[in-house]
């Protein structure tokens, strides 16, 4: 079942998340964890958030959530993914039309990212599935502390 999100849901959102997050996760970012609850409540709470779930026998098994704002250079807007993740076939899929629905309603044009450097070649497949194009990658450098000790070095 996909769903909208409820406060009551930001615990189960977060624990959900930071799971996947784990299982994933290239670069290790140290998780701030009232940060990632205000983030969720955001999502949940604000005209500009998206927040759903896919749940199952009582279970949270995929979460979206989304923001809507301007392009720095334009008053055209976008929505973009800070959180995706699906454990279910099918849920992803459902949770991307239920996104794309929403920013159709905002005028907004999608925009999703990866920066897990996970299952890259899967994750394109399913959004062109769903009508995105790639454009572009994402590049990460080191965290400020390690670049002063390369420069260093």
């Amino acid at each position: 079942m996909i769903r909208k999100a409820t406060l009551a849901d930001v615990l189960p959102i977060e624990d959900f998340c930071l799971r996947m997050k784990r299982r994933t996760e290239v670069v290790t970012i140290k998780v701030e964890f009232e940060r990632a609850r205000k983030a969720i409540r955001n999502c949940i709470s604000s005209p500009q958030g998206f927040a759903m779930v896919s749940e199952h026998g009582g279970n949270i098994t995929g979460v979206l959530l989304g923001v809507t704002s301007n392009w720095w250079f334009s008053s055209d807007r976008y929505a973009s993914d800070i959180a995706f993740f699906s454990q279910r076939k099918g849920d992803g899929a459902r949770l991307m039309d239920a996104f794309r629905q929403w920013a159709d309603d905002k005028n907004a044009q999608l925009v999703m990212g990866m920066s897990s450097g996970q299952h890259m070649s899967t994750a394109k497949k399913f959004y062109e599935l769903q009508g995105l194009v790639c454009v572009g990658h994402i590049f990460m450098g080191p965290k400020p502390i390690q670049v002063r000790q390369i420069r260093r070095a």
